[in-house]
C-alpha cells in the first residue's frame, strides 16, 4: 500500500497561464456522459506532462496520477476510453498556435518518428526501420507535420508547433482483424503509405489557412514521385530531399535524357560550388557548401512537367540532393534557408520525448496512443507560446535580437511559477500549511503523506512493500 497520500481535493495551484491555454480546448473534452470529469482530467494530464520528474521516471498515467494525487485508473480511462476526438484537438491546437506564429515565411515540415517497443502487442508495432536506433527493429512509427517559423538572424529563436501526428498502421496490422480488435483500431482506419498520411496533414494545414512558403521533407518523402505530383496539383511549392542513388531520374543542361542524380555530382565544376552563410547560430555563423542546377524530372523513360532546381549540399563524407519546385524566384541562399527549415522537426521530436514524455505511453490501444501524443503536442505548444512572450517584449533602440530561452528552460520557469503559487497559498492559509506543503512535495515526487492528520514519511520497508 502507498503511504496514505492525501486524497482530498488539493488547493488550486494551477498557473493561470496554463488555465487560460487549456480553456481554448475545454469544449472539445466536454463530451460523453462524463464530460466534466474528462475536462478535469484533460487539464490534469496536460499539467502533469509539464511537471518536473526525475529522468528515470516515465510520464505514464500511474506516475502522473501520483503527483496530483488521483487514482491512476482515472487518468488511464481518460486516455484509453474517453470519447474526445484527438483530430479536433490537434486542429484546434494548430489554429491557436497559427494565430500566434504563422507567417508567409513559415514552412510545413514533414517527418516520421519511431517509438521503440519490446513486445508485439502495442498497436502498430512491427519490425521496421527505426530512426532512433538507426536500424530495423521492433517499434511503432508515426507520421507528423510541424509548422516551423525560422529565424535566421539567430537560428535558435525559431518557433514550431504540431499540426498533426498519426500512427502508421502497417499492412499486416491493417489486414489482421484479431489484432485490430485487441487494440481497438476503428473500422474506418485502413492502410495508407506514409506519404499519403503526410499529404493528408498538408491538406489539414491548408484547410486551416496556415500561411506558409513551402512544404519540406527528407528523401523518404521527396523521392516518391506521386507525393510530389500531388503537391504540384495542389500548387504547393516544395523543397524536398532526393536519394542520389535512388530511382529518380533527372535531365540537366538539356541533355535530352534522364539519369541518376549521383552521376551528375562528379561533373559539377569546382567553380560552381559556393560557400554560403545562411544563418547566425549560437556559436557563430552557420555555413554550408552548395550549388544548384536547373533540371527536369524523367519518369518511365520520358520527361515530365516537373521542372525546378536541383540543389546539392556538400558535406565531408557525402553530398545531399534536393529538388525545389515553385520556388524559382528565390536565390540559392533563400532556397537553402527553406531547406534548412526542416531540421528543427527532429529537435522538436527529441524535446517532446525528453521533456514531455512523447514516447512514454504504455498502453496498447489506438485511441490511447493518439490521445497521449495529442496531449504532448498541447504541452509543447503551451511552452512555445510562453517562450514567444519573451520575444515580444519591446527592445531598446539598437538592441540586438534577444536570445529566446530553450524549451527545457521554459519548463523550468513554469515549474518555478507552480512552486511560487504553493508558497503564496501557504502564506494565505497558515492553518493548512502542512496539507499544502505535503501536496507540493507529492507533486514533485516525494513519497510523503498524511496519517491521522500528521505528516508521515514512509520507511524503506513501507516503500518496498508498495503495490
Amino acid at each position: 500500500m502507498r503511504a496514505n497520500p492525501v486524497r482530498e481535493r488539493p488547493p488550486e495551484f494551477w498557473v493561470p497561464r496554463v488555465e487560460l491555454f487549456f480553456s481554448e480546448f475545454e469544449d472539445l473534452f466536454d463530451v460523453g456522459v462524463r464530460g466534466a470529469e474528462t475536462r478535469r482530467h484533460g487539464r490534469e494530464y496536460l499539467s502533469g506532462l509539464l511537471l518536473p520528474l526525475p529522468e528515470e521516471v516515465r510520464k505514464n498515467t500511474e506516475n502522473l496520477a501520483d503527483r496530483f494525487p488521483i487514482p491512476a485508473h482515472r487518468l488511464y480511462q481518460f486516455l484509453a476510453y474517453s470519447p474526445w476526438d484527438y483530430r479536433l484537438v490537434q486542429e484546434r491546437l494548430a489554429r491557436v498556435m497559427g494565430a500566434a506564429f504563422a507567417a508567409s515565411e513559415g514552412v510545413l515540415a514533414l517527418d516520421d518518428t519511431e517509438f521503440v517497443k519490446q513486445g508485439r502487442a502495442s498497436v502498430g508495432v512491427a519490425h521496421q526501420y527505426c530512426g532512433v536506433q538507426g536500424k530495423v527493429s521492433n517499434c511503432q512509427a508515426a507520421v507528423s507535420a510541424q509548422y516551423v517559423l525560422p529565424e535566421f538572424t539567430y537560428y535558435p529563436n525559431l518557433s514550431s508547433f504540431l499540426i498533426g501526428m498519426e500512427l502508421y498502421l502497417p499492412e499486416a496490422w491493417a489486414s489482421d482483424p484479431a489484432r485490430r480488435s485487441r487494440t481497438f483500431v476503428p473500422e474506418g482506419v485502413v492502410y495508407h503509405p506514409k506519404w499519403e498520411m503526410a499529404l493528408s496533414l498538408v491538406d489539414r494545414a491548408r484547410a486551416l489557412g496556415l500561411a506558409h512558403r513551402a512544404v519540406v521533407g527528407d528523401a523518404g518523402y521527396g523521392s516518391i514521385a506521386p507525393f510530389r505530383r500531388e503537391l504540384r496539383e495542389r500548387k504547393e511549392p516544395y523543397l524536398v530531399g532526393l536519394q542520389p542513388s535512388g530511382t529518380t531520374r533527372v535531365e540537366v543542361r538539356n541533355e535530352g535524357k534522364g539519369r541518376r542524380i549521383d552521376s551528375v555530382i562528379p561533373e559539377i565544376p569546382a567553380s560552381r560550388w559556393t560557400r554560403v552563410r545562411w544563418a547566425e547560430g549560437s556559436k557563430g555563423p552557420l555555413e554550408m557548401e552548395a550549388t544548384r542546377l536547373r533540371c527536369r524530372v524523367w519518369e518511365e523513360g520520358r520527361p515530365t512537367k516537373e521542372e525546378g532546381w536541383l540543389i546539392f549540399e556538400r558535406r565531408d563524407n557525402e553530398t545531399k540532393a534536393y529538388i525545389a519546385w515553385g520556388l524559382d524566384k528565390l536565390s540559392l541562399v533563400e532556397q537553402l534557408r527553406v531547406m534548412r527549415s526542416r531540421f528543427p522537426i527532429e529537435q522538436s521530436y527529441q524535446q517532446m520525448k525528453e521533456e514531455l514524455g512523447l514516447d512514454h505511453f504504455e498502453g496498447r490501444s489506438w485511441r490511447g496512443w493518439h490521445h497521449h501524443v495529442t496531449m504532448v503536442g498541447m504541452a509543447q505548444g503551451f511552452l512555445m507560446l510562453l517562450r514567444g512572450e519573451e520575444g515580444k517584449r519591446p527592445r531598446t533602440k539598437g538592441e540586438k535580437p534577444r536570445k529566446l530561452p530553450t524549451v527545457p528552460k521554459v519548463r523550468r520557469y513554469l515549474n518555478g511559477l507552480v512552486a511560487t503559487r504553493f508558497i503564496r497559498r501557504i502564506e494565505k492559509e497558515p492553518r493548512n500549511r502542512v496539507r499544502i506543503a505535503v501536496h507540493m512535495a507529492q507533486l514533485l515526487g516525494a513519497p510523503i503523506g498524511l496519517r491521522k492528520g500528521r505528516l508521515h514519511t514512509p520507511s524503506l520497508r513501507e516503500l518496498s512493500e508498495e503495490e
